[in-house]
């Protein structure tokens, strides 16, 4: 449904918003997407043209314009249930489908790029269903909706076969996916371990003598850390910074020596991190920075990034740098399957193309250089990857 958002008498913008009737027996239930741009009139350019947005919702009619356009925190807060998500993610599915088909009918394009994204929200969501140890598995749930990351793929493996079938002749074709994907039963807090370990310290903590909950308030960010004493901080998706000398605004860890003595006490110490409850290894490896970053920004790479084992990621709170009372703890979200920070050894991903590859071993890297190839672009020095072909 259009709508109208009107801040004066003369600037207003334009959204629309979906409906979907929850329940209708008694007591009216009906759920409100979250507000889109609508696509003719967008406040700001949502496409390049600009006036592209709205030649494809005067051909196809109007379709969600959100980045994320699966409802899934709806169903995490309990606003939909599983079949309602499930239809939802499907009609987002839709409208992905209708813009595909309808620009692939063009033949002024060169390169055509075809991004599914329905199957990654599907498994965020449901990954729980077909995973018995997870904490959020829930054995009646998995009788009714424990084929849908199943039934998600098949539709996506359906599109991929109509997409190959309307191509033209002699046309390269690609299926490749950006990350694997594992079920997420425990989140672990690297920043609360930093600080059982000293790398992290307080003001006013002496030692271990104190507990977390004494040296901290439930959702502070960074506050009442002594930077002058705490050597290493975590943020991000198991990213691990060193208080550099230089770098942070108050560094106490010079490069060279120390900051490789640290890297190697960290990893080492990290990779024999132990699940209290089950006595697994929480991280598969831990990765040092010069070994997975390269460039002129090097520097501000994190120094240490953390390869969980399959059934961990970081936890909820430690990926903005906040604290928790424990390293490893349930995840009782329903989004419960995740890649981030998997280790790359256990996550790997697919590639499927119709023409033979000249190596055993592709890297998603691979995927740039190939299309430059192919468009008989030249490659640019410092390019990652490969050509494919």
């Amino acid at each position: 449904m259009p709508l109208t958002f009107k801040f004066n008498v003369l600037v207003k913008a334009h959204g629309m918003t979906q409906f979907h009737v929850i329940r209708a027996d008694g007591e009216l239930q009906v759920y409100a997407s979250p507000v889109n741009l609508d696509p003719r009139e967008p406040p700001i350019p949502i496409s390049r043209p600009k006036e592209f947005s709205k030649q494809l919702a005067d051909q196809i009619g109007l379709y969600r314009t959100l980045g994320w356009a699966e409802a899934t925190m709806a169903l995490v807060e309990g606003r939909l249930d599983e079949s309602d998500f499930m239809y939802d993610a499907n009609k987002a599915m839709d409208d992905r489908e209708r813009i595909f088909f309808k620009n692939l009918e063009s033949d002024d394009w060169d390169l055509f790029v075809a991004a599914i994204e329905t199957t990654d929200r599907v498994s965020h969501m449901m990954w729980r269903l077909i995973d018995p140890k997870h904490p959020m598995y829930d054995a009646a749930l998995a009788a009714r909706y424990g084929d849908s990351i199943e039934k998600i793929y098949r539709r996506a493996d359906d599109l991929v076969g109509r997409i190959e079938g309307k191509l033209p002749p002699g046309t390269v074709y690609f299926v490749m996916s950006d990350h694997g994907f594992h079920s997420f039963r425990r989140g672990v807090n690297i920043n609360t371990w930093l600080v059982q370990n000293g790398y992290m310290v307080f003001h006013g903590q002496e030692g271990q003598k104190k507990g977390l909950a004494d040296l901290f308030g439930r959702g502070k960010f960074w506050e009442g850390f002594d930077w002058t004493r705490t050597k290493a901080y975590a943020v991000g998706l198991g990213q691990i910074y060193f208080n550099l000398r230089g770098r942070e605004g108050q560094g106490i860890v010079s490069a060279g020596a120390e900051y490789k003595a640290l890297q190697d006490e960290i990893a080492g110490k990290l990779v024999e991190l132990r699940d209290p409850d089950t006595g697994e290894a929480v991280m598969r490896a831990v990765y040092r920075r010069d070994d997975i970053y390269k460039g002129e920004y090097l520097q501000y790479a994190p120094d240490l990034q953390a390869g969980f084992n399959d059934g961990y990621r970081v936890g909820w709170q430690d990926t903005l740098g906040q604290i928790n009372r424990t390293v490893v703890e349930n995840n009782n979200r329903k989004w419960s399957g995740d890649h981030c920070a998997t280790a790359t050894e256990i996550s790997g991903g697919v590639l499927f193309t119709n023409r033979k590859i000249s190596t055993t071993s592709p890297s998603i890297m691979d995927l740039s250089p190939t299309i430059l190839k192919l468009l008989e672009v030249p490659l640019p020095a410092d390019v990652d990857g490969k050509p494919l072909f």
